[in-house]
């Protein structure tokens, strides 16, 4: 923008009016450099004390993705289309395909900030071609930005919200858990998200979510400031002419299943973060991480045996070596890590179809296993869900 003043020279200046018009143009120059704030990028707040603590989180915990989410001012209203200076500051989360970790085919983004009263999800979501819109009533049946979230660190025993916003707007809300669930399921949620979304020009579309804080059901953890959060953002991209339904995924399960809940990323929104619970993951992640890596010599051999006995000819053997190496691997999330690194190492030389039959198989199973969030010592082993103890269907 480019202000003119012009000033008649000819004409003599007295003090009072210098000075008017001083003050005049001040309050010019200081109403275009507001305008020009307003209109363009958001300034990134100075770092407070926990989101300099964060800069140190490391990238995983847990084998599982972290995310710090950092604290902002609030927009002014949900557009959808992520207009808000502020979604400028936001963290950005890459979507990656969900089977394989490899980046997705079409641009899949989320921005994430968060504010003293709510967190604020938007999706960017890039495409050649419109997106499909054919159910408003069950979302996830369309190009949608589905958000999986519990408020505390452990999913067992307890309810989670699952949401969807299609690019016509449309929203799904439901409540899900784990089986067995202990304590009991509780009642209907009181979560009412504000939501927006808008197609793209040239295809794709853009959404916005706001969650409330006092409108989650949060674990006792999480309201003290002691435990991380849960998260998967997940993209959903119906079957076109030209291309095969897609599912893209801040969390991959590198399974056969998209979403598996014990399988969620960690997130921490700076609003319910202390420097103090920053350091502890930290020193938790470091601990986890040289766990997994000290495996026993003899436990790796043991492991390398069963795998070269998947391709022997004695169907018995071949089973029993099957077995053994699935109940390691469920039972041992370090195990089950060496397990799927020398069944990808012998699979990817094995030319006997044996062992390529029952290597795959196996290895989707030992996939699905590892669990990143055990159940509490004598508890009953939960059944994957998710089962549904509410849903909630908004137009």
């Amino acid at each position: 923008m480019i202000v003119c003043v012009n000033y008649n020279l000819t004409k003599p200046f007295y003090p009072l009016e210098i000075t008017m018009r001083a003050v005049r143009l001040t309050w010019m120059l200081l109403l275009v450099a507001g305008l020009a704030v307003r209109g363009g990028a958001a300034a990134e707040p100075e770092a407070s004390p926990v989101a300099e603590a964060a800069k140190k989180l490391p990238a995983t915990f847990k084998g599982r993705p972290l995310h710090f989410i950092p604290k902002r001012a609030k927009p002014e209203k949900l557009t959808g289309d992520l207009s808000d200076p502020v979604w400028k500051t936001a963290v950005v989360i890459p979507l990656l395909e969900y089977k394989t970790g490899k980046p997705a085919a079409q641009p899949s983004e989320v921005l994430a900030f968060c504010t003293d009263e709510a967190i604020y999800f938007g999706a960017r979501f890039g495409d050649t071609q419109a997106p499909t819109v054919l159910n408003e009533w069950a979302v996830y049946q369309n190009d949608c930005f589905e958000l999986f979230l519990m408020p505390g660190e452990s999913v067992r025993g307890q309810t989670y919200f699952e949401m969807a916003v299609d690019a016509q707007n449309h929203f799904n809300l439901g409540r899900l858990h784990i089986y067995p669930s202990s304590p009991p399921l509780k009642g209907a949620t009181n979560a009412k998200p504000e939501h927006a979304a808008a197609e793209t020009k040239g295809g794709g579309f853009t959404a916005e979510i706001c969650l409330r804080f006092d409108e989650l059901d949060m674990s006792e953890g999480a309201k003290g400031k002691k435990e991380l959060w849960r998260m998967d953002l997940v993209r959903n991209r119906q079957e076109t002419a030209n291309d095969p339904k897609a599912r893209y995924s801040s969390a991959p399960t590198l399974a056969d299943r998209a979403h598996i809940a014990t399988k969620m990323g960690y997130f921490l929104p700076e609003t319910y973060a202390t420097p103090e619970l920053i350091s502890a993951t930290i020193e938790r992640a470091e601990r986890a991480k040289a766990e997994a890596a000290a495996l026993d010599p003899k436990a790796v051999e043991a492991i390398e045996a069963a795998v070269a006995k998947l391709g022997d000819e004695a169907f018995a053997a071949r089973t029993e070596a099957f077995e053994q190496l699935a109940k390691w691997a469920e039972a041992d999330a370090g195990r089950a890590t060496k397990i799927k690194e020398v069944l990808e190492a012998v699979l990817a030389r094995a030319e006997d179809p044996e062992l390529r039959t029952s290597g795959k198989k196996l290895l989707d199973i030992v996939r699905n296993a590892g669990d990143d969030d055990p159940p509490p010592a004598g508890a009953a082993p939960a059944k994957q869900g998710p089962g549904q103890n509410e849903q909630i269907f908004e137009k």
